[in-house]
């Protein structure tokens, strides 16, 4: 899923998602991209950094699907998101 992130994240934007030479596209910036709210609990050195839902592999292969759903097709994959609207850059005419 990273590497379709990162091409339409280009092509969208002319630019690859980059801090300090690295890939900014974690599932949480790739949610954002494809226009859904993370609310998963985020960790820092195993610290809270972010209150949310606690980590379920089986929701983030969802998440993940989902999102690569909207990347190559412009439509979601699972009912329970579609009240994420998938953004305009995205969507296929």
């Amino acid at each position: 899923m990273h590497g379709f992130a990162a091409m339409k994240y280009f092509q969208v934007h002319g630019k690859f998602y980059l801090e300090n030479g690295k890939s900014k596209l974690n599932l949480a910036n790739v949610m954002e991209f494809c226009g859904m709210k993370d609310t998963r609990i985020q960790l820092k050195d195993k610290n809270v950094v972010k209150e949310g839902t606690p980590h379920n592999g089986l929701e983030d292969a969802k998440l993940e699907a989902d999102c690569l759903s909207r990347i190559l097709f412009g439509k979601g994959l699972f009912k329970e998101f579609d009240h994420f609207k998938v953004p305009w850059y995205l969507r296929k005419i």
